[in-house]
Order: C-alpha cells, then sequence, then structure tokens
C-alpha cells in the first residue's frame, strides 16, 4: 500500500492592520502629514513600516512587519515633541492582536522654543556664540539637570532660537553652560519671544608675581587653582616669575624642573582678592621615603611575583613602581605631600582598600605615611529576584545599577559614572545575577527603562524607599529582593521618559 503525503506551508497567526488619527494635544485637531514608524522589535532582525498622515490626520498600516510580540509606534512631525503609542516614552511597547488595531488616537505635543538676542556687556550683539536652554527640576532640595535642549549659534545681529522643547523652566547658558544668563518659562507650543541675554563682563584680573629660591636651568612654575582654571608661567632667570590677568582666589603654587632627572620642586600658595600680590615666594619641598606594602586578604591565595603601583603628587608626576616579591615598595626621595596612588593587581584579582596607619582611607588623596594596599581575589555576586508589575505593554528591558556609595561625590558625577554601563535584562526575567563584583558598599536599583544621566539623577531622589544599600564581601553571593521602579510610576513622578 502506498500513502500520499502532501506537505503544506505552516501556517503562523498573522497581526491584523492597524489604523487610527492624530491629533493636536491642545486643540484635538488632526495633524496632517505626519510620519509614522511601526517597528517590530523582538524579532532576530528589527523590521519597520512606515506611513504618513492624510488631511485629516489619519493613517493605516495595512502591513505590519514580521511576527514579533511587541511593537513599537514612533511619531514626528516638525512642530512637534516626538510621540508614542501607547506612551510615554520610546519605552512603551505593546502588542497586535491578529484581528489588528483600529481607532488608535494618538496625541501629539506641541513643542516651544526660546528666541531672542544675545549680547556683551556692553550691548553690543555677539555673532558666533553657542546658546543653550537646561531644563532644571528642584527635588528634596537639590536642582539636577533633566535635560539639555539642543545649542544654537547666534547670527550676524547675536539672534538666537532654540526649539524642541517641552514646557517647563529652562536656564539659558552660553559657551556650554559656562556662562549663565537667565531662567525662562515656555508654556506649550509657546515660542517666547524677545529675550535680550547678555554676557556679564569678564572678570577683573591682577598680577601675582614672586621668586623661587633656587633657579636650575630650564625651570618652569605652574598653578594649580582652587576654583579658577590653572595657569602657567615661566621663571625668569633671576627665579623671579609673574602671573597675569589672574581672577581672585585661593592658589596653590608649583614649581617644577623643566628636565627629567632633576628633584628640585617647590611650592606655594597665594590669595588674591582685590589688587595685585608681591612677594609670592616658593620654598623647596621637603622629601622623605615612602614605603608601602601589598596584601592579599586572608584566604585570599598566595601573593603573585610582582605589582605595578602608580604614584602622583604635585612635584612627582606619575611614577610606576614595581613591588618586591614579598609585596613591598620603597621610593626613595619623595615629595613630602599629599599624594595620589593607583594599583594594577593583574587578573583576577580585586583592589579592597587602602590603609595608613592601620585605618581605612577613603579619599584618593594620601598623606605622607606608609600605604597598605589590601587586595582579594574573591569577587562577589548577586543573585536578585525582581518584583513588582509591569507597565501596560510591558517596557523594552530592565535596568540592574550598582553604584559605589560614594556620598562624598556630587550626584550628578554619580550619575554619570553609573549610567555608561547598568546591568540590562529582558522585561520578563524576573531572577537575576550579577557576578564578578568588587567587594565594597553599594547602592541597588533596577528600572523599567535606561535612564538617561539627568533620569537617574530623579530616581535616586524621588525613589529613595525603592534602593537598596548594601555591602558586599569577597567571594559573598548576596541574596536579594530588589523592587523594580515601573515606568508608570517615574512618569506619575513628573519624569519624562521620552526626554
Amino acid at each position: 500500500m502506498r500513502y500520499l503525503l502532501l506537505l503544506f506551508p505552516l501556517l503562523l497567526p498573522a497581526q491584523g492592520p492597524i489604523s487610527g488619527v492624530v491629533i493636536d494635544s491642545v486643540t484635538g485637531a488632526p495633524v496632517p502629514k505626519v510620519s509614522l514608524q511601526l517597528s517590530a522589535l523582538s524579532e532576530p532582525t528589527p523590521s519597520q513600516r512606515h506611513a504618513l498622515t492624510g488631511a485629516s490626520g489619519e493613517f493605516h498600516f495595512a502591513e505590519v512587519p514580521g511576527s514579533a510580540a511587541r511593537y513599537l509606534l514612533s511619531v514626528k512631525k516638525t512642530g512637534y515633541l516626538p510621540g508614542f503609542y501607547p506612551g510615554p516614552g520610546y519605552f512603551a511597547l505593546f502588542e497586535i492582536p491578529p484581528s489588528g488595531l483600529a481607532g488608535l488616537k494618538i496625541p501629539l505635543v506641541p513643542s516651544s522654543a526660546l528666541s531672542g538676542v544675545l549680547v556683551d556687556h556692553n550691548g553690543e550683539p555677539l555673532e558666533g556664540k553657542t546658546v543653550s536652554a537646561t531644563k532644571q527640576r528642584t527635588i528634596a532640595g537639590q536642582t539636577i539637570v533633566t535635560f539639555s535642549g539642543p545649542h544654537g549659534r547666534t547670527n550676524d545681529l547675536g539672534e538666537f532660537r532654540i526649539a524642541g522643547l517641552s514646557s517647563g523652566e529652562y536656564v539659558l547658558y552660553a559657551d556650554y553652560g559656562r556662562r549663565l544668563l537667565g531662567t525662562h518659562t515656555v508654556q506649550t507650543g509657546q515660542t517666547l519671544e524677545g529675550i535680550k541675554a547678555a554676557l556679564p563682563p569678564p572678570p577683573i584680573g591682577f598680577r601675582a608675581s614672586g621668586k623661587l629660591s633656587f633657579v636650575p636651568a630650564r625651570y618652569s612654575v605652574g598653578v594649580s587653582t582652587i576654583g579658577p582654571p590653572s595657569r602657567g608661567a615661566t621663571v625668569e632667570a633671576d627665579g623671579s616669575f609673574t602671573f597675569t590677568d589672574v581672577p581672585p582666589g585661593h592658589y596653590s603654587l608649583v614649581g617644577n624642573s623643566g628636565y627629567a632627572g632633576n628633584n628640585t620642586c617647590e611650592a606655594g600658595s597665594v590669595t588674591i582678592s582685590d589688587a595685585d600680590v608681591t612677594g609670592v615666594n616658593l620654598t623647596p619641598v621637603p622629601r622623605f621615603t615612602l614605603r608601602g606594602t601589598i596584601r592579599l586578604a586572608e584566604g585570599a591565595g598566595a601573593l603573585p611575583a610582582s605589582f605595578t603601583v602608580v604614584l602622583s603628587a604635585p612635584c612627582a608626576q606619575r611614577l610606576e613602581i614595581t613591588t618586591a616579591a614579598d609585596g613591598t615598595f620603597t621610593v626613595p626621595d619623595f615629595p613630602q605631600q599629599r599624594f595620589k596612588a593607583t594599583v594594577y593587581p593583574g587578573a583576577g584579582l580585586n583592589l579592597i582598600e587602602f590603609r595608613q596607619s592601620g585605618q581605612p582611607v577613603t579619599t584618593p588623596d594620601f598623606a605622607p605615611e606608609p600605604l597598605e594596599i589590601l587586595l582579594d581575589s574573591r569577587p562577589a555576586q548577586i543573585s536578585a529576584q525582581l518584583e513588582g508589575a509591569t507597565s501596560p505593554g510591558g517596557p523594552m528591558g530592565v535596568s540592574v545599577y550598582l553604584i559605589p556609595d560614594q556620598p562624598t561625590l556630587p550626584l550628578e558625577q554619580i550619575a554619570m559614572m553609573n549610567n555608561q554601563d547598568p546591568h540590562t535584562f529582558p522585561p520578563t526575567q524576573r531572577n537575576v545575577t550579577l557576578s564578578r563584583l568588587l567587594p565594597g558598599r553599594y547602592r541597588l536599583l533596577a528600572a523599567e527603562v535606561p535612564p538617561n544621566q539627568g533620569h537617574l539623577e530623579e530616581v535616586l531622589l524621588l525613589f529613595p524607599s525603592l534602593i537598596q544599600t548594601i555591602t558586599l564581601a569577597p567571594g559573598q553571593n548576596l541574596e536579594i529582593k530588589l523592587p523594580v521602579i515601573t515606568v508608570a510610576a517615574m512618569t506619575a513622578a513628573g519624569i519624562e521618559l521620552d526626554r
């Protein structure tokens, strides 16, 4: 008996068409000629379809890309902020049933703008200056940047215009944030015109002059500043030097030899208030023998043959030393100044802490005392169970931030350091692992979206109860339940996720 085998292609359920209308969020009127992009994000290779609204703001996708489980629909038009369905922000995804979606109504928010003229302190227009708008927000008494608007350059009349802004209060800056021009508030869709921004007069500078006690050939002196930018000056044949146009402030002065092999270094300080200063004499910096030891924590294994340690001080720029077999190092003729130390422990080893006089030292600047460096070969690990409901449609992912607990650092710097490489997981994954971690004290948080720098600052200030402070010991596997900060919660707290 013979059998006839008929092979039919496997029919997968297809997504139906999508249609709707784009409207102005303020007037409710339909918006024509809006660009729409429908993206299938969970495909092996993301695919897209494009459409343009008609005269009545209507759109229609007859063919849905791919067979993805989740989609993103974004809309754009000049004069409006970027729009998304179902919103808010480009983090909102949705599913398309086989029957499709009809009657969607997508609001577009009219964008705002700031325009005016930039003049100098004498009222003369300034050409070619960069003007930027920065949106700020005060949370718990701390002002943070939530959005840095586009930069614009003034024309020959000093005119500028900054568009594409959401409503709110903005601070205008010139020269990439270095000069404050004032604060202005715009409403939705408003163009605030007639702003007259004036640069303040240049700071009054003074002269600071003095002398070195000893002048080898090709000697130079530099100034490191507490406040204003660093400056430099050349030492004359008689050892004298002069700094010109120095703003008021307190300065540390360091004179270094201009050629290798000469250890002569002199230091001093000067405070400039409202007049020229003379007689700023530098004196030689005393020298001593710096000693240090690198050791491994108990149970961390055997000490490798050698390590590289880099030391730097105002009178000693980047000294690379290699430890002895027992982990000790000696640096003769080292300047008796506060110094920085960086250790390169090699593969499989982590820096645990620095110690001086038997006590942990947290500052990167060390006193001129013997230094002990503690290493460990046992990395820590976090096994976290993510908790909390996800937002409608589901986010694009969950980002887990492990932030070193450094209360002495400004919040903005903490956000910049930790926004670069968060641990990101699929939205359906509820048990996550962070491995090969350095022991230490951290703040731990999970959010449905990867916040940008400003958003991370907002999250840290707005959700303190959802941020956990932990301490990781060498070799520890910390099991923890971690609540997820959702898109809905961040939006309700006023965080503009699409900015």
